[in-house]
């Protein structure tokens, strides 16, 4: 029994591939002559496979090996350890093909096939080699971009990860560099190149603009698409700044423009003033000076704006300055005079105070009066209440005062500003004269009769003189002006004639009359009077009112005849309806009355009007102030209603005639009076535009005008627009002022805080007062830094002091000094302690400790505040003096002077005279870490004699300190040569050394000393200028020649070395030599060019989604890195250590872990020092995120229909790209795309397991399900017509196929039914009558099948009465002798076919002549139940083939049964349910699944045949093993197993051992375990067994689930 369970797998649970091998016979099949297995080897394996590939790509590297017996094992190796051990056997062929995918590691290397089926001595064995070709990576190209002409510069090009080595060129543009490229290849561990190139090359302006490119060509990965990476150049002309005037000379307040020239191309201009940078961007007073227009110009030049300017231009590469341009400027204040001391103005009139203002240095900003009455100073300026003042201005500086009055008499002060400061006139009075008109009535009243004429007597009086003169009378306590000009009763009232005469007098002139005068000053008027009017004339009652309440409406139509076509619509209108709501109102006098309107129209009312009926006569009513409240057709009209005010005017009393009260105050009035009311709210005036320097005081002038006078005054600063009061009283000691007698702030030690817009308030009884908004402008000076003294003096060795003095407002910040050499300034370096000390803010000074001829030079001091710096004059500080060298050529010392003279002492050196004794050979060793080299052998040779020395005198004098003293002429001599000393390779010549006696010698000169490089250490950063400046002591006059590293090529001359545009190249150590004609010093110093990180960022390759990958970054920084930054796109990368990984100092590159879609994009990384961030390229990670199929299934599950029904199955599987659905129903592929339906559903062609098979372009996955097509039973009666005899019974068997199984049966004979339910129905033929038709009729769930008809007949020569029999016949039926003749053959076939395969392979010696081979002997085969796992990768469809075995179908034979005898022949019940069929001619006595080389089935075979059980039938079976049941009678079986043992023989079996293995593959993906049943038949049982009865214990049968056949 194969276990359903563990199919497919072997006892590591691993799928596995082998054979399904039967075996027929067990006897002495596969035996050689000793009852021994047969084996042999197993042929030479063959590899076939790729001799290159690409990495990434899949290799399949195939080996076969044919023959062997056992069946050989065929495994791959790599490195002698086991890479693959799956195998195949098809047709004696074993096959192993190992699958991979091609990396790095594979190139050349080994892969070894080995076969084995333990017959040979040593394994066979063969290799295979290829050559894996990996794509490089994306180059890099590094070098300048921004480029001058005609200099050489040098790109570099790297490729990287290439293998074979890939090919770099470059261009530019185009055109191809075939000269000054270097390239070099270099195999790496990993077995990729790494190729740079390196182009050197010399650009000239035409180049400017174009691209650099690097391409690498990789045909063996790439063909011919190129890796190109390329660089934009900049090429710029050469560039100059020159200033073609360096001297201006300007008046304050006016433009200056300074010119500045540049030749080339600039990127950026940058102005200096007073080596300060101009940041002209953010000030108004400087324009242009850029690449446009150079020049710069200062606009409103200031006595601030004098100094020293400079134009810098650069182009990136290059940076120029201009010479120096000097700036002075010329200007003073205002002078302001008043013509006229003093001026005098009539009240009413106007006055103009005359001011003259001369500023011929600058332009005037503004001019202002200073007003003092006495009491307060206030500022009037042309905004100053344009009402009162005029003028004012800088064009019209005089004051023109209006309307004056009192309040204007006191001292006027002219003042005037420019951009340099402001002036102010002397003072001028102003003395006003003149008041308001006396106006007086003689009478307080006056009577008249009616009719007559009166004059009310009016006097004027005073100065200035009335220009107006007005009456009013005062009717009902209202006074109105008497019309004198528009009443011809009325006369006088003028400026000349002020009474008042009325003619013709009536009553209604009875009343108070006022007379009224006005002058420039003001109005006046007099006390009241009253005429009474008094006489006879005609009287009349009052007047009464006849009320007439209703009348008809009245309604009209606008026209007479109207016209409408058929269908259309017309509108009629109708004259508004308007009604009141009462015809009567009352309401009492002062109230509030409401009159109710109605109105009804169509179309709607547009206007409404109403109208007062006084007297009979109508009058409209405009409807506003008092009144509220108020089409197209025409106008309808109400009723009228009438309006009855009752009550009368309020009798009120005055006690007093007059009354007077301030403005905004309140008052009491009784009876008729007159109210005078007097004042306003309060005038406030504020001085315009203060400036002031920083720390001082100023005072804000505020003029308040009052009537009635100010209580309050309060000054605001505006602050964002809203205004906070100022708190005076709170902090005296900045405010002061702002009272109603001091209303002026004054603002104390000023800050910068303070600047803002400031409001002044005054508050009187009638209201608050508010001045306009004015400016106060704080400003800070530059520290004033003065040198006391240009010059100081030093000696050497001692210390100095350069006094500096800073005054400053604000105070300084901080001071600093510099030294210029060359025109250079260099920052004193004040951590030098023991060198300088002073220069701070308490001690400005500089002292000089220790003096050296270095520090000889200018020096400037500088202080800075809040404002901004300021620097010194230059002063000069000269080092002098120096100890005398004294120098002796022995070895006793120095000798010391005594005040007034230099004794030189001692002996003049000894020197050893080369003798004889000295010739010989000579050898030169030296010594380094790696060892010691030697020179080549010299001789020498000592010849010659000692030279005579001599001096001519003795004395000589040497200058010390104290002063110099000069020897008398004399002659010196020297005797002798030389001493020349040669070392030769033979001979050299040596005179020797003489000495002379002791001798004074005066110096005149010495070598260079005390050689000394400022700075020292210098470290600049690129692009900014390297200077170093060398000194030396020495006379006479010392060269400097600058020289670098040990090159001996001269780099510069003079004392400055000075290199523009620092390159990282032009770091190193410099040597400065010094050198007169008594020799040479030298000295060096350390260059460092500090640069910003140059960062490389390769492009990675594509990555995988949820793998990790990583983006290299590299990078060369000095000084050393600080921080690694990532960004992607715009934001930056926070390295998490999860995620994200790397990004550090020492591991800069990142890699990015489980990688998803959203980690697409543009990568940078960017490394900072302390110089600034250098930023890499940008590369592009592109992430692959598709996965083969992982999940798969097919719903909906377990589909049961019926035919004819249609079913639909839906495939579902995830992946990335979607999958694509095929699907599979018996090997075939019936549908593409995810959904399968059937509509009409057959058994024959639907029913059984239908595959879906899910692909991407990573893989793919599969899964079935099983469709159960139910049909009605089917026919498969074979024989349908039957000759019997009488008395011979008939088994007729309604075979059907049908599913669900049958489960009912109908049988007819004739058409009649019987009573027979069987399938099978025995019919006795007991008589003739019992032939004829037999009909059955199978049902199941489904339904029933067709009439299924059986014909009967009456075989011949049987009497039917009788009974008659006949006996067995002898001869042998047609289905015996087919089956022998094909067993003959099939023998024949099998005889020939194993001579043929021995002596080919050499198994089969004895037979075929040969030498037998010698082979280890082999157990006997065992009975073997091994689960069998074909996998057929490109296969997706469960395949279950039929074995193809012969079989042969007996007829059956017709016995005579005895006439007593009543044969029924019943139906045997089976234990096990089983698909029967009759019996093959041929039994099958075994099958073996055979996995090669695998002992363990063996054991469990062997094991399980020894656990055994007895049979109901009395058969011993294996306990796994079902029953077997036989279709034949026993007789029969054993009739056939006789004939077919004759006809065989011993050898026959033997040779047939091989031949008669049938090999069944089946295809089964995947080592899934198979779904929960393969259906063969529609039964109860989840699974098929297939049934076999064996009474033969010599034939042992093994049957299982996963495999049935079908005997046919």
């Amino acid at each position: 029994m194969i276990d359903k369970g563990t199919w497919g797998m072997d006892s590591q649970d691993i799928p596995w591939t082998g054979k399904l091998i039967f075996m027929i016979d067990k006897g002495t099949w596969g035996m050689d002559s000793q009852n021994k297995p047969i084996t042999w080897a197993p042929g030479s394996p063959v590899i076939t496979g790729p001799t290159f590939i690409v990495e990434g790509n899949s290799v399949a590297l195939t080996c076969t090996s044919s023959g062997g017996n056992p069946v050989p094992t065929v495994y791959w190796y790599r490195n002698n350890q086991l890479v693959d051990d799956t195998q195949t056997t098809t047709n004696g062929v074993t096959t192993n093909t190992y699958n991979f995918v091609a990396d790095t590691s594979h190139n050349l290397a080994v892969f070894e096939c080995q076969v084995d089926n333990n017959v040979l001595q040593n394994k066979l064995s063969t290799t295979w080699f290829f050559q894996v070709y990996t794509e490089p990576n994306q180059p890099t190209l590094t070098g300048s971009q921004t480029l001058s002409p005609g200099s050489t510069y040098v790109w570099t090009c790297i490729s990287t990860g290439g293998n074979p080595s890939p090919t770099l060129t470059m261009r530019i543009g185009n055109s191809q560099f075939n000269t000054g490229i270097t390239q070099s290849s270099v195999l790496q561990s990993d077995n990729t190149y790494t190729v740079t190139s390196a182009l050197s090359w010399a650009p000239s302006i035409s180049n400017n603009g174009q691209t650099l490119h690097c391409d690498v060509q990789h045909p063996e990965t790439r063909g011919n698409n190129l890796q190109t990476v390329s660089l934009q150049l900049t090429v710029n002309d050469p560039l100059s700044v020159s200033a073609p005037q360096t001297q201006y000379q300007q008046n304050v307040g006016t433009l200056v423009v300074m010119n500045c020239v540049i030749t080339g191309t600039a990127t950026s201009i940058t102005w200096y003033f007073n080596n300060q940078v101009i940041n002209i961007a953010s000030s108004s007073k400087y324009s242009n000076g850029n690449t446009i227009n150079p020049s710069l110009t200062v606009s409103n030049v200031a006595l601030s704006d004098a100094g020293s300017y400079y134009c810098q231009a650069t182009n990136g590469v290059v940076t120029a300055n201009s010479n120096t341009i000097t700036l002075t400027v010329l200007g003073s204040i205002p002078v302001v005079t008043v013509s006229q001391s003093t001026y005098s103005g009539t009240t009413g009139q106007s006055v103009t105070l005359q001011c003259s203002v001369s500023s011929p240095d600058s332009t005037l900003q503004s001019v202002s009066w200073i007003f003092n009455n006495g009491a307060s100073t206030n500022i009037i300026t042309q905004f100053s209440n344009t009402a009162k003042y005029s003028g004012i201005t800088t064009t019209t500086p005089s004051l023109t005062i209006l309307n004056l009055a009192s309040t204007d008499v006191g001292t006027y002060t002219c003042s005037a500003t420019n951009t340099i400061g402001t002036g102010s006139s002397s003072a001028t009075s102003l003395s006003v004269t003149g008041n308001l008109l006396t106006v007086t009535i003689p009478q307080s009243s006056y009577s008249v009769l009616t009719g007559q004429q009166v004059t009310i007597p009016c006097t004027v009086t005073g100065t200035p003189t009335q220009n107006n003169v007005f009456w009013r009378k005062v009717v009902n306590g209202v006074q109105t002006n008497v019309d004198i000009n528009g009443n011809s009763r009325y006369s006088g009232g003028t400026t000349s004639s002020p009474s008042l005469t009325i003619t013709n007098t009536q009553s209604s002139d009875e009343g108070t009359y006022v007379c009224y005068a006005s002058n420039n000053i003001g109005t006046s008027n007099s006390q009241n009077t009253f005429l009474d009017v008094t006489g006879a004339g005609t009287t009349s009652s009052s007047q009464t009112f006849l009320d007439v309440v209703g009348n008809i409406p009245t309604v009209s139509i606008p026209q007479s005849a109207y016209s409408v076509n058929v269908g259309s619509q017309i509108t009629i209108p109708c004259v508004p309806t308007v009604t009141i709501g009462s015809n009567y109102y009352s309401v009492n006098y002062g109230n509030t009355a409401t009159i109710v309107c109605n109105v009804v129209a169509t179309p709607t009312e547009t206007s409404i009007s109403w109208q007062k009926i006084q007297n009979g006569i109508p009058s409209t009513i405009v409807i506003s102030g008092r009144y509220q409240g108020a089409n197209a057709v025409g106008t309808g009209q109400s009723s009228q209603t009438y309006l009855d005010v009752t009550g009368s005017i309020l009798t009120v009393t005055v006690p007093q005639s007059s009354y007077s009260v301030n403005y905004g105050q309140s008052v009491q009035l009784s009876q008729q009076t007159q109210l005078s009311v007097v004042g306003n709210v309060p005038s406030v005036t504020v001085g315009q535009g203060y400036t002031i320097a920083l720390g001082n005081s100023i005072t804000l002038t505020c003029t308040v005008f009052a009537t009635p006078s100010a209580t309050s005054v309060q000054w605001n600063r505006i602050t964002n627009n809203v205004p906070v009061a100022i708190n005076v009283a709170s902090n005296p000691t900045k405010y002061s002022g702002a009272t109603v007698s001091t209303p002026s702030l004054t603002i104390s030690n000023s800050v910068e805080s303070d600047e803002g817009y400031y409001t002044c308030q005054a508050t009187n009884s009638v209201g608050t007062g508010t001045s306009t908004q004015t400016f106060l402008n704080v400003q800070g000076t530059i520290p004033v830094v003065t040198i006391a003294q240009s010059q100081y003096s030093v000696t050497v060795g001692s210390s100095v002091t350069m006094v500096c003095t800073v005054s400053a407002n604000p105070a300084h910040t901080s001071v600093n000094w510099q030294r210029v050499v060359n025109g250079v300034a260099t920052n004193i370096n004040l951590s030098q302690t023991s060198k300088y000390s002073g220069s701070s803010t308490s001690s400005p000074s500089l002292t000089v400790l220790n003096a050296v001829i270095s520090d000889e030079g200018y020096y400037t001091c500088s202080a800075q505040n809040s404002v901004g710096t300021g620097t010194s004059s230059q002063t000069f500080l000269d080092v002098s003096g120096s100890v005398p060298v004294v120098t002796v050529t022995n070895s006793v010392g120095t000798g010391i002077s005594s005040s007034t003279f230099l004794d030189v002492l001692g002996n003049i050196p000894v020197v050893t005279t080369p003798t004889a004794a000295y010739t010989g050979t000579y050898v030169c060793y030296a010594t380094n870490s790696v060892g010691t080299g030697q020179s080549t052998q010299v001789v020498l040779a000592v010849t010659g004699s000692v030279p005579s020395v001599s001096l001519t005198q003795t004395a000589f004098t040497a200058a010390n300190s104290v002063g110099t003293g000069q020897s008398l002429q004399g002659p010196l001599s020297v005797v002798g040569n030389v001493p020349v000393v040669t070392m030769l390779s033979e001979i050299s010549q040596l005179v020797g050394t003489g000495t002379s006696n002791n001798v004074y010698l005066t110096v005149t000169g010495d070598a260079p000393t005390s050689i000394a490089i400022s700075p020292s250490p210098i470290t600049v950063n690129e692009g900014q200028t390297i200077t170093a400046t060398c000194t030396a002591l020495g006379s006479p006059t010392i060269s400097y020649t600058w020289f670098k590293g040990n090159s001996n090529t001269q780099l510069s001359t003079g004392s400055v070395l000075q290199i523009t545009s620092s390159t990282r190249t032009d770091a190193g150590t410099y040597q400065c030599r010094a050198s007169n004609t008594y020799g040479n010093a030298d000295a060096t110093v350390a260059v460092e060019v500090q640069y910003v990180p140059d960062v490389t960022i390769t492009q990675p390759s594509q990555g995988s989604g949820g793998q990790a990958i990583t983006i290299q970054c590299s990078y060369v920084s000095n000084p050393g890195a600080t921080n690694v930054i990532w960004s992607k796109g715009n934001q930056g990368i926070t390295v998490d250590g999860s995620k994200y990984v790397g990004g550090s100092l020492s591991n800069p590159s990142l890699t990015i872990n489980n990688l998803a879609a959203s980690d697409q994009g543009s990568y940078r990384c960017s490394v900072v020092n302390s110089v600034g961030q250098g930023d890499s390229s940008s590369v592009t990670l592109s992430v692959d995120t598709s996965t083969a199929p992982s999940y798969i299934r097919i719903v909906p599950a377990g589909v049961v229909v019926q035919e004819g029904q249609g079913f639909t199955l839906t495939c579902e599987a995830d992946g990335d790209p979607a999958p694509t659905y095929n699907w599979y129903h018996n090997d075939l592929m019936i549908h593409e795309g995810a959904v399968l339906t059937i509509t009409n559903s057959l058994w024959t062609e639907h029913d059984g397991l239908h595959l879906c098979k899910a692909t991407n372009t990573k893989g793919s996955r599969q899964t079935w399900e099983d469709v159960d097509v139910q049909h009605i039973p089917v026919s498969t009666v074979a024989q349908t017509s039957i000759s019997q005899t009488v008395g011979n019974p008939v088994s007729l068997s309604c075979d059907t196929r049908a599913n669900p199984s049958a489960t009912a049966w109908e049988w007819f004979y004739n058409g009649n039914s019987l009573s027979s339910t069987n399938k099978v129905l025995v019919v006795d033929m007991d008589s003739a009558s019992d032939a004829g038709t037999y009909t059955c009729r199978a049902t199941n769930a489904v339904g029933s099948s067709a009439d299924i008809a059986f014909s009967i007949g009456i075989g011949s020569g049987i009497d039917p009465g009788l009974g008659a029999s006949t006996g067995e016949s002898s001869s042998l039926s047609t289905g015996e002798i087919a089956a022998i003749i094909l067993a003959i053959l099939f023998v024949l076939l099998l005889v020939i076919g194993i001579i043929i395969c021995c002596c080919c392979q050499g198994y089969c010696a004895s037979l075929c002549g040969g030498k037998k081979e010698k082979v280890t002997p082999q157990p006997a085969p065992k009975i073997v139940e091994i689960p069998v796992y074909y996998e057929e990768p490109e296969e997706s469809v469960i395949s279950l083939r039929k074995l193809e075995i012969p079989r042969f179908y007996e007829e059956p034979v017709i016995v005579a049964a005895e006439p007593s005898t009543n044969v029924v022949r019943k139906i045997r019940h089976k234990k096990h349910r089983t698909y029967r069929r009759p019996s093959d001619e041929y039994e099958i006595s075994k099958y073996q699944v055979l996995k090669p080389d695998d002992s363990r089935e063996l054991e469990t075979t062997e094991r399980a045949r020894e656990n055994t059980y007895v049979t109901s039938t009395g058969t011993r079976q294996q306990y796994y093993l079902p029953d077997v049941e036989y279709t034949y009678d026993e007789e029969e079986e054993r009739r056939r197993r006789r004939r077919r043992r004759k006809k065989k023989s011993k050898r026959h079996h033997e040779e047939q051992v091989r031949d008669n293995e049938i090999i069944v593959e089946d295809r089964i993906e995947n080592g899934d375990v198979l779904r929960s049943s393969v259906r063969s038949r529609r039964s109860e049982h989840d699974t098929l067994r297939a049934s076999t009865r064996s009474r033969d214990p010599d034939y042992d049968v093994v049957t299982g689930e996963e495999f049935y056949y079908e005997q046919e």
